[in-house]
């Protein structure tokens, strides 16, 4: 007897901890349902760009700056997207050849040129002066300036640092911000609409705008005669280079044509590429032309013996 009551008690125990549980999680559920969820707040103007980003506006000649730069200069255009005020500390150039402002910034290369490219090559760049001008930019307002041309060679990025307005100091112990624009942003050199250009001439032909053409994204896995480019003697550079190419049905290059980089370099990427050869590609057992994007090293002999080597093993 002593014992079911026992059991009993430890029953009744038992039950009033599950009730007070569910009480419990009852609680926390409708505290939950209660409060707000705060949405996060949305700190830029246009939602499909970044809060601060950089766009191209021209190329051209402008006075140096120091006797050891050349007179030619890319302008560029800082956006301030944020929903904030911005801070920058200028340079005291006021000459509107410039730009709006003379800021400072850094260049650095872009990762898959770190090998390629030695550190002599890296312009130096305008760095933060100790004592400066601080403007400030609204939000959505814009301003223009100006950077040495050599800044944004092939395989170089520049950075350029900004504080919010909320921040005390523009000196390094506040958080960096750093907005980049590299030498892959820059728009190609020669339009669309130039008679030299691939996409012109391709545009003439009725096989382009039919099924008897394909874009491939892996062009050079179609290559079986490569030839490399030759630098002229003296040319002591190394790097990488894009070239467009298209091909007729046969496989031959109809047309190669590198957008951007060192002009002479361009010139010599184009004519090696003229010269290789692709197996013709095939759409319904039937042979089209094709094109694509082929990225070739330059002044390297490793690699470049290396890249033709593997391509002509295949003939």
């Amino acid at each position: 007897m002593e014992t079911i009551m026992k059991s009993k008690v430890n029953m009744k125990t038992i039950f009033r901890f599950f009730v007070i549980f569910i009480c419990l999680l009852l609680t926390c559920f409708v505290v939950g349902q209660d409060k707000k969820i705060e949405q996060p707040k949305n700190v830029r103007i246009d939602k499909g760009k970044p809060s601060a980003f950089i766009t191209f506006e021209k190329r051209g000649k402008r006075p140096p700056l120091h006797y050891t730069e050349s007179n030619e200069g890319i302008w560029l255009r800082f956006h301030n997207n944020s929903i904030w005020d911005i801070k920058f500390c200028v340079y005291g150039v006021s000459d509107r050849e410039y730009g709006d402002y003379t800021i400072p910034y850094k260049v650095g290369k872009l990762e898959r040129w770190k090998w390629l490219k030695d550190d002599k090559d890296v312009p130096i760049g305008y760095y933060l002066p100790h004592t400066c001008n601080v403007i400030n930019i609204t939000s959505g307002k814009s301003f223009s300036f100006s950077i040495l041309s050599e800044a944004l060679a092939d395989g170089l990025e520049i950075s350029v640092r900004f504080y919010y307005s909320w921040e005390d100091s523009i000196r390094e112990r506040n958080p960096q911000h750093l907005v980049y624009f590299s030498s892959d942003d820059l728009p190609p050199d020669i339009s669309a609409d130039d008679e030299t250009s691939c996409a012109y001439r391709m545009n003439k032909i009725i096989d382009y705008k039919n099924n008897n053409f394909a874009w491939l994204n892996k062009v050079i896995g179609q290559a079986v005669h490569c030839v490399p480019p030759k630098l002229p003697s003296g040319m002591n550079v190394k790097g990488i280079i894009e070239v467009d190419v298209w091909t007729d049905a046969n496989g031959n290059v109809m047309c190669a044509q590198a957008p951007k980089g060192n002009k002479v370099i361009r010139q010599i990427a184009e004519e090696a590429v003229r010269q290789w050869k692709f197996v013709p590609f095939k759409r319904e057992e039937k042979p089209i032309g094709i094109g694509g994007t082929i990225t070739l090293f330059y002044g390297n002999i490793e690699e470049t013996s290396k890249q033709c080597s593997e391509i002509n093993q295949h003939k």
